[in-house]
């Protein structure tokens, strides 16, 4: 008669970098997503009109949770970690196009609500949440390139794309914006620069957080996935 034995396989519970990495298939997947998600449509421009009127108003509340369901709406996170991404797999074209849409919310923004706050009393504006946008320190900027890790890394790790909307709220980019708009509508050019230097230290660490992932998570890989995405974009825009 024979006895077998059955060993149990044991995990050892050793962290390995290795298991952190994505596949090939993940990384052309998020990266594809990304880019679909970053672009300039319709879609893009709605939820962005949306959410800066949600924090805009909330704002002449000052209301905290007002503006933190403003932020969740807002898209704007998108086209800044497709700049990263752009950069790391050396894509020139996906890297302008989304500079571009950048550019183009960023004035969409300012617009929307230097005209709300153009009909409204400044007085209304002097209060606890427009002051929290008038300044920064250096945790700022810690805050900012922590939470753009975060993105990258959610968006890297698929099973954890669930926390972008804390991502969202963590780096809050547009309310300093929204701000930006406001102190320009009544002339305060001191708060436009104070305000707007907040959110460009919030661009600015996210971008160079989200190009540390991707370099490291190995997105030089899809650069021929993303070089075909682009160009299939460019020619249903042709096609319109």
């Amino acid at each position: 008669m024979k006895f077998f034995r059955f060993r149990k396989k044991r995990d050892n519970g050793r962290f390995s970098w290795k298991n952190l990495s994505p596949e090939f298939r993940q990384k052309k997947k998020a990266a594809e997503i990304l880019i679909a998600d970053s672009r300039d449509s319709a879609d893009y421009y709605v939820m962005l009109i949306i959410a800066t009127l949600i924090i805009t108003f909330g704002l002449v509340e000052n209301n905290a949770a007002v503006i933190i369901g403003g932020m969740l709406v807002a898209p704007v996170l998108f086209p800044i970690l497709a700049l990263g991404l752009g950069a790391a797999s050396m894509r020139p074209s996906l890297f302008i196009r989304s500079l571009r849409v950048l550019i183009a919310s960023v004035v969409l923004i300012l617009t929307l609500s230097s005209a709300v706050a153009y009909f409204m009393d400044p007085g209304t504006f002097v209060n606890t949440q427009v002051e929290l946008r008038l300044s920064f320190s250096i945790l700022s900027v810690g805050v900012a390139f922590l939470a753009g890790f975060a993105g990258a890394y959610a968006w890297v790790r698929e099973s954890l794309r669930a926390n972008l909307p804390g991502v969202a709220i963590a780096v809050a980019l547009l309310p300093p914006l929204c701000v930006t708009g406001i102190q320009l509508a009544h002339n305060n050019v001191e708060g436009v620069a104070s305000s707007f230097l907040l959110f460009g230290i919030n661009v600015g660490g996210i971008f160079i957080a989200s190009l540390i992932v991707f370099v490291f998570f190995g997105y030089k890989q899809v650069q021929g996935i993303v070089e075909k995405t682009m160009k299939e974009e460019q020619a249903e825009r042709a096609d319109e």
